[in-house]
């Protein structure tokens, strides 16, 4: 079973990933796209991030900074300010 940090490294690439594309709305294989690619500091691809776009889905949903636009259609709208 998985711990309190199930999905750790996807949310930390996929708010890197939408902190560069604020405002914008983006499809979903962009960001499974940039999540398979994504690198380590080392240069190696990162082991941890690897995933598909229906996981994707449904991690950004647990997401506050993520709101769905459509089904495949995503936009990043950030922190929300108390």
């Amino acid at each position: 079973m998985a711990g309190k940090n199930k999905h750790y490294y996807r949310k930390k690439v996929a708010k890197e990933f939408g902190i560069k594309h604020k405002g914008e709305p983006f499809h979903i294989s962009l960001l499974v796209q940039f999540c398979n690619g994504y690198k380590s500091q080392r240069g190696r691809p990162h082991l941890r991030t690897q995933t598909n776009g229906q996981q994707l889905g449904n991690i950004l949903k647990g997401m506050k900074e993520f709101q769905c636009i459509s089904p495949a259609t995503w936009e990043y709208i950030g922190e929300e300010e108390e």
